[in-house]
């Protein structure tokens, strides 16, 4: 009797997810790609109104998160832990990939899908788009916002810094203005 059972168990639960694609264990990079895809793009279908559509122009981007785990003494004797990550690329249709800047967003982010596409509303009205999705390891979105190359990102957070650090040396009563800050041989925003 179990036997007869079984296949049926197995599509019960395959229901209950909502037909969402199962990620297998430890997947080739062109299975999170693909996996990453349906489920964004079942997301976007989702999220449709009666007489709207979406086409699927330019898949951009797909990165993997990995936490680095950081360790070390430091000077009164006590241990430092902290967790930073970076990126790996699986997918890179721009060459705008950089391994310090993960796109996604979120504690539980595991793969960023940065993908352009259109979107027609009821009225036939069109808009293009570009957006990075942010899935979690259960193949939720957890997160969608305008996609920022990672070039751009990395751009931007120089800038950031080197006015950070102007602000401190203004802050000291230090003159900033003849301050010549380099960031890997540039000058940032430049």
């Amino acid at each position: 009797m179990w036997k007869c059972c079984l296949p049926l168990l197995f599509v019960l639960l395959a229901c209950s997810s909502h037909n969402r694609p199962s990620l297998p264990f430890n997947p080739s990079a062109y299975e999170q790609i693909d996996w990453s895809n349906k489920c964004v793009i079942d997301f976007l279908n989702e999220g449709l109104k009666k007489g709207e559509r979406i086409k699927p122009l330019e898949l951009i981007m797909v990165q993997e998160r990995k936490d680095v785990v950081l360790s070390f003494e430091q000077v009164d004797g006590t241990e430092f832990v902290d967790t930073v990550y970076e990126s790996i690329k699986l997918w890179d249709n721009r060459d705008d990939f950089n391994e310090q800047m993960f796109t996604g967003r979120g504690v539980n982010s595991y793969l960023a899908l940065s993908l352009a596409y259109v979107h027609w509303s009821e009225l036939g009205d069109s808009c293009y788009c570009e957006k990075t999705f942010t899935l979690n390891r259960n193949g939720d979105v957890i997160d969608c916002s305008d996609y920022i190359s990672p070039k751009e990102m990395v751009r931007r957070r120089d800038i950031d810094f080197a006015h950070a650090i102007k602000v401190a040396f203004d802050a000291m009563g230090k003159d900033s203005s003849k301050l010549e800050l380099t960031i890997d041989g540039k000058i940032p925003g430049e």
